[in-house]
């Protein structure tokens, strides 16, 4: 649960039309998290395709937490929902659980 609200799974029939035909096969995606999420290895499916992005996240949005991070995962493109081009946080949202294994970045 994020902010203590109950988890939503978004599915392709949620999100409109997309870019994901712009991104590569094998896409680098990025995700600013508290660090019990990278511990349980449950990962979200929000992610951005910017490090930066990931990072102004991590740190404003978990300063209540022990330690925000960003952690790196290399998706298929097929496992993406959504991808707008547009969007200035260069977000990418994930099937739910694609993600199994992400690492810890230092930007």
């Amino acid at each position: 649960m994020e902010w203590g609200a109950p988890e939503v799974r978004i599915s392709k029939v949620d999100v409109g039309p997309s870019n994901i035909d712009t991104l590569c096969n094998k896409q680098e995606i990025f995700r600013g998290l508290p660090i019990k999420e990278h511990e349980s290895r449950k990962y979200r499916q929000s992610w951005t395709l910017d490090s930066a992005t990931a990072n102004t996240f991590a740190k404003n949005t978990f300063n209540d937490e022990p330690k925000g991070i960003v952690v790196k995962a290399t998706v298929n493109k097929e496992n993406i929902i959504y991808y707008d081009q547009d969007d200035t946080e260069k977000e990418v949202i994930v099937e739910y659980g694609c993600i199994d294994k992400a690492v810890e970045f230092n930007i």
